[in-house]
């Protein structure tokens, strides 16, 4: 059986929109990039997400970690461009510079968990 649904507003501020659809196994987002300040900064412990470029674009930053938030190997940089995908899975920290207007789909291997949701300030000082 398959399961339909519709994006609802999830979150808006300055930086971002986020339209968002949960099932009880996974979640998809839909956002709109307003400026190119900092989006992430974070890692998670449990949840994969799949990012998918629509228009627009930017840098993604990436660092494995340990249990501690600690990076344990260097800061990549990735250039994401118009139908970019990439997959970050658990306990890589990831921060994202995107231009204004860009427009992304995410994919989340779970529900959205505020509590899976550990912060990594030094990475978007590392840009």
């Amino acid at each position: 059986m398959s399961d339909i649904g519709v994006l609802g507003l999830a979150h808006h501020d300055h930086r971002r929109s986020i339209k968002e659809f949960t099932w009880p196994d996974s979640s998809v987002q839909f956002f709109e990039v307003h400026s190119d300040e900092p989006l992430g900064g974070h890692y998670h412990e449990k949840t994969t997400e799949t990012f998918c470029v629509l228009k627009g674009g930017g840098l993604i930053l990436l660092c494995p970690v340990n249990e501690m938030g600690g990076a344990i190997a260097e800061v990549q940089s990735f250039e994401l461009k118009r139908h970019s995908v990439i997959r970050v899975r658990p306990r890589i920290a990831h921060a994202s510079y995107f231009v204004s207007r860009t427009e992304i789909v995410r994919f989340s291997s779970r529900p959205f968990d505020l509590g899976d949701i550990y912060p990594t300030p030094w990475l978007i000082k590392n840009q």
